[in-house]
This record gives structure tokens, C-alpha cells and sequence, in this order.
């Protein structure tokens, strides 16, 4: 794959990646004196009822240094062994329960974190506990690894040309509680020629072939990778019959009913076996065969620029990126002209939450805005106006009231319509982090 950098300002990230990696332990000092108290692909074997989920976890940044720690039930660097932390998940009332290896001591009592899930818990994947980023690298157990697994299967779907002028309602309609499925990957594309044949590969000898490449390539499609339990039959039943005339009548409550037209033009696409969801998947995330997990930033996101934004994990988590996306459309006639799904590290956070290469400001606020981060997927966005005569310098003026002020409370009194104002809790989750604009606010 070709090399895309991640520019900040005028740095290039790719070209000082060397100097970030020998002076990371002076930005992991900043958290020094917080409190001390890629996934294996689904099996689809259905799991045993267990009481108990344990893992092995480890601080962000041994993660993010040290790779090749990962699914080591007893993480060693060079042979030498590194704190890490066994987690017990308890299923029945979802509370946590943290044991330090150093010293066998408990770190945190078994009690209820609000910020963590169960499907937050898989390898690769970070958390915040306690104020403290830590990085699953293991299951401790078969019966861990069967049960996350089996709720973890992957399939890809595809928002279709003609239903992304109601993306947002789509992906509202996707999140929703019944289906259960978890958005662990999403880059809007562009397909060629090639990339179509190749995902319909199997009605290439079909009669419509040349007209659905050519349907499928006419505008830009939002590739989805989505996991949770039985997710390739969960999809292609909330996607409904292949004909969206046939779903008005037999679901009228399914995807195609509400947003296709017909059986080629019908919204989305669905795998219609695990089999066909990792060909497709490969196909359309090529790093998902490799690791199952998001890319870093920078990987389609290429430049931050005015008008770059990244949603930030909390409206992920809390299913309102689709209710997001219609009020960009609907009330601000604007829409992302690139999107795609990624995770930041603990120095990708700190450069995004102050604006430098290596953030020397130790701080309460600092450690929250960056707690936020990394606690989730976040979605890279560079929005453009959906106004044919509307200058690009007329656009970049009217994003900032598109975005709002940076404290949600102060947005909802001054500027109503904003994201922040209707999508921020407070000033470290506040919906959109806005690189270029946030830190030249002052």
C-alpha cells in the first residue's frame, strides 16, 4: 500500500516518527501519577453461559511501544516480564475487578465502570479505567476467548450511490439497540471499475453485471465493517429482501423498504455468509485480514487541514453518528468528503488535543481531552458545503458555526444548531475535535 502521511500543521508525522518513538517516554511521564488502584476472527461457535470474563491488560503506552506483546498471557519485552494487570469482567452485573501482577494487589475493587462495556473488552482494543488507558493483549482462558469471540463476528455492508443522501438515517437505523452491531470499521470510497468486479465477482456471468459495476461506481459508497453476535444474519435481515419493492410489502420496517428503489438501486449490501464477509472484508479494509484492527490516523485521512474534524468516541458509542450526519446534511448543507474510521494512541492524542509535537502542558484538562481519545474509535471527517455556488472561503467562515464553541453548555446558548451544542456532553466530550480551529480558537 502506498505510503500516506498525516500532516499537523506543516509536520510531517511519517517523517518524525523516529523522534516520536525515542522521546515517548517524556510525553508518558504526563501520566505517571494516575491512580495505581488484534483479535482473532469469530469462530461462530456459540459459547458456554459464563459468569466470569478474564483478560490481560497493560498500560497504552507499553502497548503502543511493544506490539508484539499482544495474546502474551504474561506480556515479556526481550524476554523480560512487564506490569500488566489481570481483568475480571463479572457478566451479571457488568462491574470490573483489576489485580496488579507486580505485586498481586488489588488495583481496583470490583465495582461498575460506566465507560467500559463488555464489547468494549477484545484484544487490541483500549479503555479508560480510572483514568487510566489500558490496552487488552490476551484472554486469560478458552471460555474468554469463546465467549468474546462469539459475539464478535465480522461482516461487511456497504452504503449504496443512492441511499447516501440519507447516510445518516441509514447508519441511525444500523445502531439501533435491536441489532446489536458494533461499527468497527467505516471508510467513505469512491469504487473503480475494478474494485466493483471484484466485490461481485460471483455474478460477473450474470446479465446485469455490466449495469450494477456501473450503478455501484456512479458516486461515492460508505463501506462498513460490522461486528457483534450473528452480525452477517443480523445485517442481511435489517436489510431485508434483495428487491426493495418486495420489502415494502413482506418488511416494510427493513432497510431497503425505508431507503431503495428497486432490486439493483435498493440502499445497502449485505455478505450473505461469513465466508463471503471476509472476501469482501479483505477486499475493502485490506488491514482488517492482517490485525482486525482500525488504522492509525493518517491512513485515508492523509492531510488535517480548516476543515478536518474528528468525532469523538463517546457519539460513537452512544449510537448518535447517524443523528450526527442527518443534522450536518439537513440543517448546516454540508457532508463529509472524506470519512474513515480510526483509533489514536496515546501521542496521536496528545498532538491532537494540543496542537504539538511533543505536548509538554501537564494538566487535569489535558488528561481528560486525551482520556476521551483514546477511549474508542474516533471518526476522521473533512466536511465540504453541499452549496453549488458557495466559495470555498464563504464554507470555511461558515464552519465554525456549524461546529459551535468548544464548551457544549455555552454552544447550546449561542449558537442552537450546532453539533456541539446538540451532540456535547461537556468541554472534553464535546462531539467534534476540530484540529486546525480548536487550537487557533484563542
Amino acid at each position: 500500500m502506498p505510503l500516506k502521511l498525516l500532516v499537523l500543521g506543516s509536520l510531517s508525522v511519517a517523517g518524525l516518527s523516529v523522534i516520536f518513538h525515542l522521546y515517548s517516554p517524556l510525553l508518558f511521564e504526563m501520566f505517571d501519577d494516575l491512580p495505581q488502584t488484534s483479535s482473532p476472527k469469530s469462530t461462530g461457535v456459540s459459547p458456554k453461559i459464563v459468569e466470569k470474563l478474564k483478560f490481560v491488560v497493560v498500560g497504552c503506552e507499553v502497548a503502543f511501544n511493544h506490539k508484539d506483546i499482544m495474546k502474551e498471557a504474561a506480556p515479556r519485552i526481550n524476554g523480560v516480564g512487564v506490569p500488566y494487570y489481570r481483568l475480571t469482567y463479572y457478566v451479571l452485573d457488568d462491574t470490573i475487578e483489576m489485580i496488579f501482577s507486580k505485586n498481586g494487589k488489588t488495583w481496583l475493587n470490583r465495582s461498575a465502570v460506566e465507560a467500559v462495556r463488555r464489547s468494549d473488552l477484545f484484544i487490541g482494543n483500549s479503555v479508560i479505567i480510572n483514568k487510566k488507558c489500558v490496552t487488552v493483549t490476551a484472554y486469560s482462558n478458552a471460555g474468554t476467548l469463546q465467549a468474546v469471540e462469539a459475539g464478535r463476528q465480522s461482516t461487511f455492508a456497504m452504503i449504496k450511490p443512492d441511499a447516501m443522501s440519507q447516510l445518516g438515517s441509514v447508519l441511525s437505523e444500523l445502531t439501533e439497540q435491536r441489532l446489536k452491531l458494533r461499527i468497527a470499521g467505516l471508510r467513505l470510497l469512491q469504487l473503480t471499475t475494478a474494485q466493483a468486479r471484484h466485490l461481485y465477482n460471483e455474478h460477473q456471468e450474470r446479465p446485469f453485471f455490466k449495469s450494477l459495476v456501473a450503478y455501484i461506481t456512479s458516486g461515492p459508497v460508505l463501506a462498513l465493517h460490522l461486528t457483534g453476535p450473528g452480525a452477517v444474519g443480523r445485517w442481511r435481515e435489517a436489510l431485508g429482501p434483495t428487491d426493495s419493492a418486495v420489502a415494502r410489502t413482506s418488511a416494510p420496517n427493513s432497510i431497503r423498504a425505508k431507503f431503495g428503489t428497486d432490486k439493483q438501486i435498493n440502499a445497502a449490501h449485505g455478505s450473505d455468509s461469513v465466508a463471503a464477509a471476509h472476501r469482501e472484508l479483505s477486499l475493502m479494509f485490506p488491514e482488517w485480514d492482517v490485525s482486525d484492527r482500525l488504522p492509525s490516523l493518517g491512513s485515508d485521512a492523509e492531510m488535517v487541514d480548516a476543515l478536518s474534524c474528528l468525532v469523538l468516541p463517546h457519539v460513537i458509542k452512544s449510537g448518535q453518528l447517524g443523528a450526527l450526519l442527518t443534522s450536518l446534511r439537513e440543517q448546516h448543507n454540508s457532508e463529509p468528503g472524506k470519512a474513515e474510521m480510526v483509533r489514536l494512541n496515546l501521542l496521536d492524542a496528545a498532538r491532537y488535543a494540543t496542537g504539538q509535537l511533543l505536548p509538554q502542558e501537564k494538566s487535569s484538562e489535558l488528561q481528560e481531552t486525551i482520556n476521551e481519545l483514546v477511549s474508542g474509535p474516533s471518526l476522521f471527517i473533512r466536511l465540504k458545503s453541499l452549496a453549488p455556488d458557495e466559495a470555498a472561503t464563504d464554507f470555511a467562515i461558515r464552519f465554525k458555526n456549524i461546529i459551535g464553541p468548544t464548551n457544549p453548555v455555552k454552544a447550546r446558548q449561542s449558537a442552537v444548531e450546532s453539533i456541539r451544542a446538540m451532540f456535547g456532553i461537556n468541554e472534553y466530550r464535546n462531539a467534534l475535535l476540530c484540529p486546525l480551529y480548536d487550537w487557533n480558537k484563542n
